[in-house]
């Protein structure tokens, strides 16, 4: 991928018009070779910067240095909405209030004062996270699937107690909202790690309407008005019998989640990196999957060594695809790829006769690793397999299994035991 090329000129109608037509015209007819993303900069008003997207983003930024020295960008409007000289005046306006130490846009949106936690979500954080972070689509599935409760509270009027008497419920599985026509909840909608999702989600929001409309409160998400939990213990193992019966449920799935799981089964990927696999990142002839730094947890590129049953999934997929984008492309998904696995995950746990804390889509991947560990793989391998920095992760993997342990001390016992017998006295 070509690195993107940075234009300075002056903003005005025609000049933009004829930059974005030129942009797009050679993302159309070059594809890979154009950059996914074009800076441009107002000569009038170093500030102001125009984004454009290869996706079809189109908006206005503004530049600045934070305080550790990073450049960073905060949207002002998309293109269209507002003309340059509008957008030129916000840049301006905003460069002087963050001088004058106080938050970008304060003055100028002192009307936004009472606007909702909706209002905010949809007109100034939804359109930042979509060019920030690639987890957007499921964050605002959460906020409508979850939040609806605090929609209609003004941003400013957010307490604590407002939040808690949404999120304990949800914590402690008794959120009627989380209730099916037979009065069953969806335990997969409750619990613990979607509260700490949510616990997130609001920190965030909130974090951005002191940049975004200077919101002088302080946030009401702290560690002693709405608790952290720790993640369970990250070690799923199966016996034999659940491994056959995880199979044989896979067996009777219909594709394309008959692939996925298996693909979660053999390969350990996280759930973004295999909902949202491109045929680009398939390299068949070296036959590896090579995932880009901004994909990937850790933010380096990571290269996986396919195993022959995972060419010949990829490979079938590839014979039937629907998509050149994508290896699992969605018709009713925002992103293009599947996102929602709720649906998928209920039905493979009603196959398979397996409980919720030993099937379910992160799980696969600890399912994975500790396959790997109980084999013997050494704790390095399994860092370069699973793309882990740290060595403390494999080894969690590894530990409290006496029998491998035993198993271990009697082959070296044996060989070490032959070695004394046959040396020369």
């Amino acid at each position: 991928m070509p690195r993107a090329r940075k234009h300075r000129y002056r903003f005005t109608e025609k000049a933009l018009e004829r930059q974005i037509k030129d942009y797009f015209n050679r993302v159309a007819s070059l594809g890979d070779d154009v950059p996914t993303r074009e800076k441009h900069y107002d000569s009038d008003c170093p500030n102001l910067a125009l984004f454009l997207e290869a996706t079809g983003g189109k908006n206005y930024k503004f530049k600045y240095v934070k305080p550790t020295g990073k450049t960073a960008f905060e949207q002002i409007n998309e293109y269209g909405a507002i003309t340059p000289e509008q957008a030129r005046n916000i840049a301006k306006e905003w460069e002087a209030n963050r001088i004058g130490g106080k938050p970008f846009g304060i003055q100028k949106r002192s009307h936004e004062d009472n606007i909702t936690l909706k209002e905010f979500f949809e007109k100034f954080y939804l359109p930042h996270i979509k060019n920030e972070i690639r987890t957007w689509a499921r964050q605002e599935y959460n906020f409508n699937e979850y939040l609806e409760k605090l929609h209609d509270i003004p941003i400013l009027d957010l307490t604590s107690k407002n939040i808690l008497s949404v999120l304990l419920p949800i914590r402690d599985g008794i959120a009627e909202d989380n209730k099916d026509e037979s009065g069953k909840l969806h335990k997969e909608k409750t619990g613990k790690p979607t509260y700490m999702n949510l616990r997130s989600l609001i920190s965030s929001i909130f974090k951005y309407s002191k940049t975004a409309i200077g919101n002088p409160n302080d946030n009401p998400i702290t560690s002693t008005s709405v608790p952290r939990y720790k993640p369970k213990e990250r070690e799923v193992i199966w016996t034999n019998a659940e491994r056959e019966a995880f199979l044989a449920a896979v067996a009777k799935e219909k594709e394309p989640w008959k692939s996925i799981w298996m693909l979660l089964y053999l390969t350990g990927l996280r759930r973004f990196n295999m909902l949202a696999l491109e045929w680009s990142e398939i390299h068949w002839e070296i036959r590896k999957i090579i995932i880009p730094g901004e994909k990937f947890k850790n933010k380096e590129k990571y290269c996986l060594q396919m195993s022959e049953p995972v060419f010949q999934i990829l490979s079938k997929l590839k014979e039937n695809a629907t998509s050149n984008i994508w290896v699992f492309p969605s018709k009713t998904s925002q992103t293009g790829h599947i996102i929602d696995t709720k649906k998928a995950t209920r039905r493979m746990r009603k196959l398979s006769g397996l409980p919720a804390d030993k099937l379910y889509f992160h799980g696969m991947r600890h399912v994975c690793a500790s396959e790997y560990a109980n084999k013997g793989v050494s704790l390095y391998d399994m860092m370069d397999i699973f793309g882990w920095k740290d060595v403390q992760l494999p080894k969690r993997y590894g530990k409290n299994r006496p029998d491998r342990l035993s198993e271990i001390v009697n082959k070296m016992g044996n060989i070490m035991g032959n070695m004394a017998q046959t040396s020369p006295e």
